[in-house]
């Protein structure tokens, strides 16, 4: 068997040490604990979803209510809240609560039409039947730090339930 080379062997520790930091993240928000599971994950994003609906009442003035088309004002929030970055970033932290929350939403709403689950497992996805993995936080994550076209999550939530 050949050697590796050094740039090689440097790429597979640097792209083990991103994995354990995201992982370590991932422990960070959720205060890990051995019954952290499946079951609790879609608990705290059904509590998440929910704290969702009242910020973007009270801070936004827009009512969520868990349709298709509500994902549409998440866009224009995110939007906004991206402008915002822009003028004065968030730290990393920020970022992260905030897609996390803000994707929790956008998930439950996926999930209300499309059979689909909350695993508890590295960037939060949502599992299709058929071996499919949507990552409704990454959206929201992406939407926050680099805008991205308007309508960014309805484009998402219409491929994650047509396929188109």
């Amino acid at each position: 068997m050949a050697e590796s080379s050094p740039k090689s062997r440097i790429r597979i520790l640097v792209a083990c040490l991103i994995l354990i930091a995201g992982y370590a993240i991932f422990l960070q928000y959720y205060n890990y604990n051995p019954g952290f599971n499946d079951a609790t994950l879609a608990g705290m994003m059904k509590k998440d979803a929910a704290k969702i609906v009242d910020i973007a009442n009270n801070e936004y003035d827009v009512d969520l209510d868990y349709s298709p088309e509500s994902i549409k004002k998440v866009d224009q929030i995110l939007g906004q809240m991206h402008r915002e970055h822009l003028e004065t970033p968030f730290s990393e932290d920020q970022i992260t609560k905030r897609s996390i929350l803000w994707g929790s939403y956008v998930g439950e709403v996926v999930r209300s039409n499309v059979n689909c689950e909350w695993r508890a497992t590295i960037g939060l996805p949502l599992q299709l039947n058929d071996e499919t993995y949507l990552y409704p936080t990454d959206w929201c994550h992406q939407k926050i730090v680099d805008g991205g076209e308007e309508d960014h999550l309805w484009a998402r939530y219409l491929f994650a339930t047509t396929g188109n």
